[in-house]
């Protein structure tokens, strides 16, 4: 949704445009039109596959003609774009989203089925985009239109109450106000703030309300500090699980630690990532869209469901754990447990060890008109990503609990959730939570944050108000991380009432959302042992990866994670030249070396290349001329990392 754009510039650059161009007003189901561009390939014929960008930010401007050279002269694609109801040139009121999926109108639908009927398509459609871009793929994808072959959303969300417009019932303050001005749509404000609870308006923007609709296979890129992380991850895995025919075990997944639209950026807000946190991973899109539109058997669905960067110290790469990439085929990893860590009255997170000491309770004043100010964390306009929480943790309103200093690193891989029980003496009050990584010199660094508006502790779908002086749990949802805390690290969780203007804040006096007329100043508790005869430990539960003793870089993630390492050969069978093509990321520089055997082992040949440290994809080409019809077997060897591929040679 950042108004950035950010799709453009990731493809080659060439500098002859040669395509041709047609512009068409698209009829929708409701007689509105919608202004449409289809830009052919300079050597077009016949009927050819599309890939399809819908967009609110204007199809004028959105992608730059280099790239639309690429897909279009390159790549052989036909591309169309199309600027969505209301905007630019498209007739309609914009409703950001509304009518692009599967409601009374249906705007993804129609504009993909009016491609399919052209004379210039093969019935073959892809989607391509990001954020809004890639948020109208997903609904697309809901509204199940039978010539939607494939999407590529990236850093988008499939329910819009949970992950965009609320977040455990708060609204997303700063976000959506400088979104919607931004796109002068501020018409729009009101309306999402006139359904404060999750009802039937929502679910029409909700795709986990009817994933058997999906049949489309999707390749989905998301960032661990990006507004929309968990909507990411839980889009794939939930149409990998439960989506209908087509779209079920055909769904893959990238994420890095990147904040929105910034993939192949090493700054992110006050930190830098390795050389090898960027991911060049539109070669993934493209090899996407040849397998599904094209037919090319490319191996591209040979990769793991997952792929995720490992977060670490980033002062210390190499040496340091994490800053790595790595594979899954479930989230979280099998290779971790989940533990609860206990909030301590001292001020100390005490890891699967019950609260010791007293005080068995911390209480703090929350007053909504000096409200903890926002400082990072996954947010769209302002100071999003990485940044330093010691000036937010000295407030006498923010609650800190630290673990011991680590003498081993621990690997946290999945969602992490945060489970108070408090009082208030208001009947409607906010409690927020963060967790960061406490760095040798003392900053301490926000991964992940999140909300939960007291009077939605039970449920989304209405309100049930607190009574003053009573215990609640309260279950905050900081969605996930994928991070290595060194040794000399510390995990230190802060909680407070406020995150402003990240989330709205919290009057604390239960009237209804957005009709305040005063605040009150709220006197918050936080339970860590007894209260009479009953026994109230607050805890963070978190995934942790397993066996974190004894830790080695050299062979402890190799065995325990599964590190990003692929190869694959094509065409297979071949005759006189053979393309291996290796995905892998390195922290070091890399010797390759692939061997060829003959079926009694017999070494017929072998060929080597030198690589970077980083994330690469390189495709080496053996000459085989020499070899024998028959079969015959690879090993591609990097350090640790090996893999055997059999092929077969023909006449």
């Amino acid at each position: 949704m950042r108004r950035i754009t950010c799709i453009i510039i990731l493809f080659a650059t060439i500098s002859l445009y040669a395509f041709t161009r047609t512009s068409h007003n698209v009829k929708m189901r409701d007689n509105r039109l919608l202004s449409t561009d289809v830009y052919f390939p300079d050597s077009y014929s016949g009927e050819m596959p599309v890939i399809l960008h819908r967009t609110p930010y204007n199809k004028n401007s959105d992608v730059d003609s280099s790239t639309i050279k690429y897909i279009t002269d390159d790549l052989k694609y036909i591309y169309v774009t199309q600027d969505t109801r209301g905007r630019y040139e498209s007739q309609g009121i914009d409703s950001c989203f509304w009518d692009d999926g599967w409601g009374t109108k249906q705007d993804g639908y129609d504009t993909i089925e009016w491609i399919a009927a052209q004379s210039w398509s093969n019935g073959r459609i892809g989607m391509w985009g990001a954020s809004a871009c890639g948020i109208v793929q997903l609904l697309a994808a809901g509204a199940h239109p039978p010539h939607l072959t494939c999407i590529t959303p990236e850093v988008a969300t499939y329910d819009f109450y949970n992950y965009a417009v609320f977040q455990g019932g708060e609204f997303r303050y700063s976000m959506l106000w400088d979104w919607l001005n931004g796109q002068g749509s501020m018409w729009m404000w009101e309306f999402w703030r006139s359904h404060p609870n999750y009802d039937s308006t929502w679910a029409k923007m909700d795709l986990r309300t009817r994933l058997d609709s999906v049949r489309t296979p999707g390749f989905h890129v998301g960032g661990f500090i990006d507004i929309f992380c968990d909507a990411t991850i839980n889009a794939m895995w939930d149409i990998q699980k439960y989506g209908g025919e087509g779209a079920r075990g055909n769904q893959k997944l990238l994420m890095g630690w990147w904040s929105h639209c910034d993939f192949n950026q090493r700054q992110q807000g006050e930190m830098t990532l390795p050389p090898n946190g960027t991911y060049d991973y539109y070669k993934h899109i493209i090899d996407w869209w040849a397998y599904h539109l094209k037919g090319e058997q490319n191996n591209i669905m040979d990769l793991p469901l997952m792929t995720y960067y490992l977060l670490g110290d980033v002062d210390r790469y190499p040496t340091s754990p994490g800053n790595e990439w790595f594979t899954t085929d479930v989230w979280p990893p099998d290779s971790v447990v989940y533990e609860k860590w206990f909030l301590n009255g001292d001020g100390a997170l005490l890891r699967n060890s019950f609260p010791s000491s007293q005080p068995y309770y911390k209480q703090f004043f929350y007053n909504p008109d000096n409200p903890v100010p926002t400082n990072g964390g996954r947010n769209l306009t302002r100071n999003w990503g990485f940044a330093d929480q010691r000036e937010q943790e000295n407030r006498s309103d923010v609650l800190v609990y630290q673990s011991e200093v680590f003498k081993e690193p621990v690997t946290v891989i999945g969602p992490v959730k945060v489970h108070l029980f408090v009082t208030s003496n208001c009947i409607d009050t906010d409690f927020t939570a963060k967790i960061t990584d406490v760095y040798p010199d003392g900053r301490s660094i926000l991964l992940a944050d999140g909300i939960l508006m007291g009077r939605h502790y039970k449920r989304i779908d209405g309100e049930d108000f607190l009574e003053p002086g009573k215990i609640y749990e309260m279950k905050i949802d900081l969605w996930s991380i994928a991070t290595a805390f060194d040794k000399d690290h510390r995990i230190r969780i802060a909680i407070s009432s406020s995150n402003y203007p990240r989330f709205e804040t919290n009057p604390n006096t239960g009237e209804t959302f957005g009709k305040s007329t005063h605040t009150k100043i709220a006197q918050n508790t936080i339970w860590h042992g007894k209260s009479g005869n009953n026994q109230y430990y607050s805890y963070i539960s978190l995934p942790v990866l397993k066996g974190n003793m004894g830790f080695n870089k050299n062979n402890y993630y190799s065995t325990i994670l599964r590190p990003l390492f692929n190869a694959s050969t094509f065409p297979n069978p071949f005759k006189d030249r053979l393309k291996v093509k290796i995905f892998a990321s390195f922290a070091e520089n890399q010797e390759i070396s692939i061997s060829v055997y003959d079926i009694s082992g017999r070494l017929l040949m072998k060929k080597t290349s030198r690589t970077k440290a980083g994330l690469k994809q390189e495709t080496l080409v053996l000459e085989t001329e020499k070899l024998r019809p028959g079969r015959y077997f690879l090993k591609v060897i990097s350090g640790k990392n090996r893999k055997v591929l059999p092929v077969i040679k023909l006449d």
